[in-house]
This record gives structure tokens, C-alpha cells and sequence, in this order.
């Protein structure tokens, strides 16, 4: 309140004056304090900067003003955290709603057989994402999805799916990449066409004809199941022999008894 308020409102007082002039005089007493708050606002606390020595969780200390975290156990004489967290790194951490806390990374990560969506959520291996759950690594079956050929405990990793390549053995087309296995021979691939393509594969004379829809050499029924110059006798590709007076070249050619001789079939041979 300055000096000639301060008289005003004396003066008021002393004469016994109205209701009205003496609440005029408080107004401006009034109103002059508020004009000195106004004018001299309180400063405010400066925070004081971090400990650049405070000490890590488990850390020995003294007094509370030690740790980083604001708290000494005073029984362990370790610096410890504060409720609700807990010590990963040296760090206070929020606790883990589901799983267990990685010593390593601090997060939260679910162990071997828990639920996962991908491999970030296990502590260690791999999230089997058929399963769902985390695996050890490299223990992905044929099949299942994967990130890594590592992951597969055989063959490689392609589409993200675990499988074999061609030439590798197999159950069924989903074990193999290119997604064939054969049933027969159980290896991945398109299967193998045994026997015969044409009758040139034949080379069995009592099988000299190329089943087409069988691939199968089979024994002739015509001639034309058989190369020029022979005949089909008795489901039997032969060269004719030569009768008498046939051109020869060794006795073979001759019809029995035929004998060759000087180019010619001679004897008694039909």
C-alpha cells in the first residue's frame, strides 16, 4: 500500500465516514497489493541438473542422493528402484505384464514353448509361426514358415517356407520346393520316366516294341512292330532267313540246313 492510500483511508476511518467511502478506501488498498503481486511475480525453483556420479541399480551406496534412481536400500547398501520397477542393465525398467525381461535388451521376451506372433517376441531361436510358439533355431520342420535356411532343421528356406530341393528325399509335394515328390521313388522332383520312350530303347530282342502308354517294352504282334528287314515270328522280331540260292554273307543268314558258301545258300535248307 503506498503512503497516500494509506492516508486516505486514516483519514476515512478517523472522521467516522460512510459505509461507502471506507470500503472505497479498502478497494484501493486492495487493489494496490494485487498491482504489487502483479508487478513482482515469485521466481521459481530452478531444477537442479542430474548427478553426472549418481550410481547405476546395484550399485553400493551411502545415502539415497547416490543413485541414479533416487533410492539406496539402506539393508543391502545397494542402490535400488523405485516401485513398480525393477533392475535390468544396471537401469530401472518397468516389470514385464507377460513373459520374461531379457538381461541383454531389457525387453520383455517369451521363452522357449510360449506364444509369439514373430521371432522379436522370443528370447532366443525362432517363432514358429505355425505353431505360434517359440522354438529352439533350426528346428523349423518341412512345411512350416520361416525367415532363414538356418531355421529349417533340413533343405533351405524359399517363399518362407522350410523345404527340399530337387534330388532330396520326401514324403509328400509340400516337402519339396518346387512342390513335387515323387511317390515312387520319394525324392522331390517331377518323376522318372523308366523303360522306354520308342522301340530304339528296346534292346531286348523278346521285347522289341515301346509300349506308348505304358513306356513298357513289350514283345511284337505285327510287322511293323519291327525294324526293316525283319519279320514278327511268334511275338518275335527275327531277320528271314535265306533259302537256297540266297545271297549270304555267313551261314546265320541261310535258312537251316542251309550252309553259305561263295555268297549263296546251298544245301537242302527250305
Amino acid at each position: 500500500m503506498d503512503d497516500q492510500r494509506f492516508d486516505n483511508l486514516a483519514r476515512s476511518l478517523a472522521r467516522g465516514g460512510s459505509r461507502r467511502g471506507v470500503l472505497k478506501g479498502l478497494f484501493g488498498v486492495a487493489a494496490g497489493a494485487l498491482g504489487i503481486a502483479v508487478a513482482r511475480p515469485a521466481l521459481a525453483i530452478p531444477t537442479p541438473p542430474p548427478n553426472p556420479r549418481a550410481r547405476p541399480a546395484g550399485a553400493t551406496c551411502v545415502r539415497s542422493s547416490n543413485c541414479a534412481s533416487g533410492v539406496c536400500d539402506f539393508q543391502t547398501r545397494k542402490c535400488a528402484c523405485p516401485v513398480e520397477t525393477v533392475a535390468c542393465g544396471g537401469a530401472c525398467v518397468p516389470p514385464c505384464k507377460t513373459g520374461t525381461l531379457d538381461p541383454v535388451t531389457c525387453a520383455c521376451c517369451v521363452t522357449g514353448g510360449g506364444p509369439c506372433f514373430d521371432d522379436g517376441d522370443c528370447c532366443s531361436g525362432v517363432c514358429d509361426e505355425t505353431t505360434s510358439t517359440c522354438i529352439a533355431a533350426g528346428s523349423l520342420v518341412l512345411g512350416a514358415t520361416c525367415e532363414f535356411a538356418a531355421d529349417c532343421t533340413s533343405g533351405s528356406c524359399e517363399g518362407n517356407v522350410c523345404c527340399q530341393a530337387d534330388g532330396a528325399s520326401c514324403a509328400v509335394g509340400s516337402d519339396c520346393c518346387g512342390g513335387t515328390c515323387d511317390p515312387t521313388s520319394g525324392i522331390c522332383g517331377d518323376p522318372v520316366v523308366t523303360g522306354c520312350v520308342t522301340s530304339t530303347d528296346c534292346t531286348d530282342p523278346n521285347l522289341p516294341v515301346c509300349d506308348p502308354d505304358t513306356n513298357v517294352c513289350v514283345e511284337c504282334i505285327q510287322v511293323a512292330d519291327c525294324v526293316t528287314g525283319e519279320v514278327c515270328t511268334a511275338n518275335v522280331c527275327t531277320v528271314p532267313c535265306v533259302g537256297p540260292a540266297g545271297f549270304c554273307t555267313i551261314s546265320a543268314d541261310c535258312c537251316a540246313p542251309l550252309v553259305c558258301s561263295a555268297n549263296f545258300c546251298t544245301g537242302t535248307g527250305t
